[in-house]
């Protein structure tokens, strides 16, 4: 059996002001197994009130999850890359992890197992979580992730 692993780059810049976009590209002309809608909401916020180290997207913090829909012609199996920093004062996070959730509960975690989908339409929640380790510089921080689908 050949498995045929296809990369698609969302790049979802969010900051911590309210602000959230979308860019799609597919790396091949053929037919993607699955495509995704744009994303809506996304809110990176710092965590904790005194010396944050933490940037999150959890509503508990006062973020707000990416939310989309992934369409499959097939099912399919998708992985998501930690979060990548594109913007904003730099440094290496202590830990970092992007999260994608289904309407039914089923996830996954960056550098854990595929989540499968189905045949069809599924709503997906993202979050997003960066640690740096020590109290973060004031900026305007921005990260994307990276889905691959697994067919």
């Amino acid at each position: 059996m050949m498995v045929q692993m296809r990369s698609l780059l969302i790049l979802l810049v969010i900051t911590t002001a309210p602000v959230a976009w979308l860019q799609k590209s597919v790396a091949d002309e053929t037919k993607p197994v699955c495509t995704f809608s744009e994303g809506a909401g996304g809110q990176l916020v710092t965590e904790g009130k005194v010396m944050p180290s933490k940037l999150v997207t959890f509503e508990a913090a006062g973020g707000a999850a990416i939310k989309m829909d992934v369409t499959c012609s097939q099912p399919a199996k998708l992985l998501v890359s930690p979060p990548i920093q594109v913007g904003g004062p730099e440094f290496k996070p202590v830990s970092a992890f992007t999260t994608v959730t289904t309407a039914t509960g089923d996830s996954t975690k960056s550098n854990e197992a595929p989540l499968a989908l189905p045949a069809g339409t599924t709503a997906l929640s993202i979050n997003l979580y960066v640690d740096k380790g020590n109290r973060l510089k004031v900026g305007n921080y921005q990260y994307t992730f990276k889905f691959t689908v697994i067919d």
